[in-house]
């Protein structure tokens, strides 16, 4: 299929955006569907968050914003929530080091008042 064109045709540069922005939301329903506990799509939702930073990262796109927490998750099951903030805060020790190596810098925004004394520190 490719080549079979002879005329000649200008290329059209790529034009990537300098900042992407995500909405973490569904794991727990792309979980369900699958007859997983719902933290298993949590665990997937962190996976695919740190591939996002990656190609990111090698297409050049400077930043990203992920809004992966907002105040209504604190209304979850409280085994939940703790799930959320266990897997967050090893997904940040075990990640952090791969991302200062990339020279990648993870800045939190939001009221993390209420996140656990633990996590708070490691996500600080």
């Amino acid at each position: 299929m490719f080549g079979l064109n002879k005329k000649k045709t200008k290329a059209i540069p790529l034009v990537l955006p300098r900042h992407i922005a995500v909405i973490m939301d569904g794991n727990g329903r792309w979980a369900k569907k699958r007859l997983l506990p719902r933290t298993a799509g949590h665990k997937v939702g962190l996976d695919t968050f740190v591939e996002m930073v990656d190609t990111c990262s090698d297409l050049g796109i400077p930043y990203m914003t992920v809004y992966a927490f907002s105040s209504e998750n604190w209304n979850r099951e409280k085994t939940e929530v703790d799930a959320l903030m266990s897997l967050m805060e090893s997904g940040i020790r075990r990640y952090t080091p791969e991302l200062h190596r990339k020279n990648i810098r993870l800045h939190l925004m939001g009221d993390l008042s209420r996140f656990p004394e633990k996590e708070r520190t490691s996500l600080l």
